[in-house]
């Protein structure tokens, strides 16, 4: 399966983020929009996993997240 998480660079979806990727056998597909409160040091562990992604986007644009719903098809 492809998870979806918004915002996995923030403190609580770090903690998700790194969860998904050590406990399951799912691809990660971490979005963010990386403002102040986003620390992609907490995903360093993460980050060479070949199941992980990370994109720099704001969930709010509408063309980009239908972009990511197309190539990605998270929960597919």
């Amino acid at each position: 399966m492809i998870i979806l998480i918004a915002a996995g660079a923030g403190f609580i979806g770090a903690a998700v983020v790194r969860y998904a990727v050590n406990e399951t056998e799912d691809v990660v597909f971490n979005d963010g929009k990386w403002t102040y409160a986003g620390k992609l040091g907490s995903l360093l562990f993460v980050a060479a996993s070949n199941r992980y992604r990370f994109a720099q986007a704001n969930i709010c644009d509408q063309k980009w997240m239908d972009g990511i719903f197309a190539e990605f098809k998270p929960g597919g």
